[in-house]
């Protein structure tokens, strides 16, 4: 195989790296985010109607740690393969 195929494989696999680090982005905070504006009114009135946090269940914590967990899980993902395909670009050869 010559360095123009290598080339061109290690191009595709940094291609690949990328738009999954892409997806687990705009997966991870902006469908989240565009959930919690579409049921804003309905998080709000759950709120009023269940008083200070120390009176949640542990079902209620769950229903709100969970988004956030993987909020930063999916950003975690999302940065590690930018690194990986950083790091796949950086093997290309003249």
């Amino acid at each position: 195989m010559g360095k123009a195929a290598k080339n061109e494989k290690l191009k595709l696999r940094a291609t690949f790296y990328n738009n999954t680090a892409v997806g687990l982005a705009l997966g991870g905070a902006l469908i989240p985010y565009l959930v919690a504006v579409q049921k804003l009114g309905d998080i709000l009135a759950w709120a009023r109607d269940h008083g200070p946090p120390a009176h949640f269940t542990m079902v209620e914590w769950a229903t709100i740690i969970t988004p956030i967990v993987a909020f930063f899980l999916a950003l975690q993902g999302a940065r590690h393969f930018r690194r990986v395909a950083g790091k796949t670009i950086e093997k290309l050869q003249d």
